[in-house]
């Protein structure tokens, strides 16, 4: 049995919040915004782009995401303004320009950390991080926004979703960009023919994000073949585990994910995919099918 831990983190500057998603494929239309337009209660700004669609960007939202030289670092990428210092309801003129392909907010005051008082967003990063769409009309004075990428909940009728191994691993197929969209909208992915070994189930799991160091280090068995590769744990005990967060001696609850590579899919024990229910986010590979089942739970802010 294999295990990893890897953090989840949400994209910085302008990388995209798709998976995978490279500017090559982006149509022209989203490359254009139509019109701009703020909302009654000048809290939001709704934008049109040529193609139709439509969606609305709060302003305290924008000004916590300008990704100017003075708002992020260029070169780390690091946020340099105090987003606790940014007003509830920040102020600002919008316009189109440089051929309707960037929406630009002039603001009416500076942010501590920052001395911007102008952000720029390309249509297309607009589009990429279009968060909802009015639920009932941009007029509307309290609107509730939905979220794009809505969330499935299980049902009776409810049907794994899965896919393969070498499809998550091809760069060019968008297999992977379709599982992680599965995963994101169902909570847990199939993934089947997976090589049950340790090097491509790391491999797998960089694929997913970076692997984070425990007290175990990075890598680990947990039915080592000499003492050297020996660990305590209670979780590869008979010893019942209640309710409880892992790692939390180590760092805080993030969105975390637990791969492991049991001798049977249907072991209940501890040491087995039983302990899938102990995990934040876990995934989960047997030998004996060479299925990986991926699961994600993000932790509520």
């Amino acid at each position: 049995m294999f295990c990893r831990r890897l953090l989840l983190r949400r994209s910085v500057g302008t990388i995209s919040l798709r998976f995978a998603h490279t500017t090559a494929s982006i149509p022209a239309a989203e490359t254009v915004l139509q019109a701009v337009k703020p909302t009654n209660d000048d809290a939001a700004i709704h934008v049109t782009w040529k193609d139709g669609v439509s969606s609305t960007f709060h302003r305290a939202w924008l000004r916590d995401n300008c990704t100017c030289p003075s708002c992020q670092h260029p070169t780390t990428l690091q946020r340099q303004i105090l987003t606790s210092a940014i007003p509830l309801h920040p102020t600002g003129h919008a316009s189109l320009h440089a051929n309707n392909s960037v929406l630009s907010i002039d603001w009416d005051d500076v942010v501590s950390g920052s001395d911007c008082v102008r952000s720029e967003f390309p249509a297309t990063w607009l589009r990429e991080h279009a968060y909802g769409i009015p639920s009932d009309g941009y007029d509307s004075r309290h609107y509730r926004q939905q979220r794009v990428d809505t969330k499935s909940l299980w049902g009776n009728d409810f049907t794994l979703p899965s896919t393969t191994y070498d499809a998550m691993m091809d760069n060019g197929s968008g297999g992977f960009k379709d599982g992680m969209a599965q995963l994101q909208k169902f909570g847990v992915l199939l993934i089947k023919h997976t090589p049950s070994s340790m090097d491509a189930t790391e491999a797998f799991a960089r694929r997913i994000g970076f692997v984070l160091e425990t007290i175990y280090g990075r890598m680990w068995t947990t039915r080592p073949v000499n003492p050297e590769n020996a660990y305590k744990d209670t979780a590869s005990t008979n010893l019942a585990l209640g309710p409880h967060t892992d790692c939390t001696y180590l760092l805080p609850p993030q969105t975390q994910t637990k791969a492991r590579v049991a001798s049977s899919m249907a072991s209940t024990s501890s040491s087995g995919c039983g302990s899938t229910r102990r995990t934040r986010s876990s995934f989960s590979a047997t030998r004996r099918y060479r299925n990986t089942v991926l699961t994600m739970t993000c932790r509520c802010m």
